[in-house]
């Protein structure tokens, strides 16, 4: 990994990265080595995803090509290798939850229509055409014992004369709908309008602090201390005024060494799948994405149109991830430095997203609910890059890919 000039969060994005790097794949036989590199180029921050669009675009465009070298269905190459409850992870954690990835595998393909499409699509007279799948993960919560060494995370509730109650908790709004999101299950909760709740700006001053918006935590580890205030709060609800506090406790049936990287790397996981369609024209290597699917496992929904926001949304910056969006340095200078030379998609740039969700509520989760904030951004550029590989007959093992790269493969 390209660290940059300074190691800043590199470490644990790499852990991260070779957390991910089995994908959704039950390997028995594993050994990950992993490096962050310090060198002249501009320093590298957090990233939608935290290491893990970089791992899964790695293994799933190898078990796309495998597919293509056995001359097998890729998605039924690839479920025949899937985790499954009981398996254990990269990390030697075994996975306690249900995993339904052979539903979301079905799910998905019902939707596209892959493999029928799949073994179908190619060139034309007028465009060559592909279609390309993958199926992801994404740990919630922070990396081995971050959630109950580091972070300690706490929450507060106040309920008031009048019958509104406070939130109190260090959770910031970046657009995601969180703090909504949060306020519906206290709501929910304690069977009172939404209106009846109120939401303290992080201040310091005034809340405790329950960790960063980061790492798809907010709803599935913050969301459940709200809960379990508010199951109290509605136990003393005939009292006036009074305050409950909750600190996170980690699951007694989870252990993590963090010496040896070994044991549960999250307390839980979101599990998802894309397929993405797209005719690239012969003449000029453009790439037209004609369809774009998606089928996720977040637990139990709390907000379906938040859900389907954040879900779009991610699913774009990956498509741009995948197709356009490029850093160069040169001599340790950043050479795409304003949205005039990086480029970012538009709206009219892909098409509308058709998504379905899986069911699979997780106990340990508000409502049933798990982390999503991450796990969009994951599986869009293998999939784009395994539907241009088909459309174009050739090998591709890195992204942007740009009519320049393609050109570069065809000539």
């Amino acid at each position: 990994m390209d660290a940059g000039a300074y190691a800043g969060l590199s470490s644990v994005v790499l852990q991260r990265s070779i957390f991910s790097v089995c994908g959704v794949y039950d390997i028995p036989n594993l050994k990950v080595t992993g490096k962050a590199y310090a060198t002249n180029n501009i320093v590298t921050g957090a990233f939608r995803g935290f290491g893990g669009p970089q791992a899964f675009f790695a293994i799933e465009m190898h078990m796309a090509h495998i597919a293509t070298e056995l001359r097998v269905d890729p998605l039924e190459w690839r479920r025949s290798y899937f985790l499954k409850k009981g398996d254990t992870s990269s990390t030697g954690g075994v996975f306690h939850s249900d995993i339904k990835l052979a539903e979301i595998a079905d799910a998905v393909n019902r939707l596209s229509n892959y493999q029928e499409k799949h073994s179908t699509l190619g060139s034309d007279k007028s465009f060559w055409k592909g279609i390309g799948c993958s199926f992801f993960f994404h740990g919630c919560g922070f990396t081995g014992a971050g959630e109950a060494e580091l972070l300690k995370s706490r929450v507060k509730l106040k309920k008031y004369a009048d019958g509104t109650v406070g939130i109190f908790v260090s959770s910031t709004e970046i657009g995601q709908g969180a703090l909504t999101t949060l306020r519906k299950i206290v709501a929910e909760t304690l069977e009172i309008p939404i209106a009846q709740t109120k939401l303290t700006y992080p201040d310091t001053a005034d809340c405790p602090d329950s960790g960063p918006t980061v790492a798809s935590r907010t709803v599935m580890i913050v969301g459940r201390l709200l809960q379990e205030c508010a199951e109290e709060v509605k136990k003393r609800w005939t009292e006036e005024t009074f305050e409950v506090v909750k600190d996170y406790v980690y699951p007694e049936h989870l252990s993590w060494d963090s010496e040896k990287l070994a044991g549960n790397a999250y307390p839980e996981y979101s599990w998802g799948a894309n397929v993405v369609e797209v005719a690239v024209d012969p003449v000029t290597y453009e790439v037209e994405t004609k369809g774009v699917w998606a089928v996720y496992d977040i637990g139990t929904p709390i907000d379906e149109k938040i859900v389907q926001g954040q879900l779009e949304g991610g699913i774009m910056q990956g498509l741009g991830y995948a197709a356009m969006e490029r850093l160069q340095t040169t001599g340790g200078k950043l050479m795409q430095d304003s949205l005039s030379e990086y480029l970012i998609p538009a709206a009219v740039d892909f098409p509308r997203i058709a998504f379905e969700l899986i069911d699979n509520p997780y106990s340990g989760g508000p409502f049933g609910a798990k982390g999503l904030g991450e796990l969009p951004m994951i599986g869009a550029a293998p999939a784009f890059a395994a539907a241009v590989e088909q459309a174009i007959g050739k090998k591709i093992d890195r992204i942007p890919v740009t009519p320049e790269y393609i050109r570069e493969l065809m000539t």
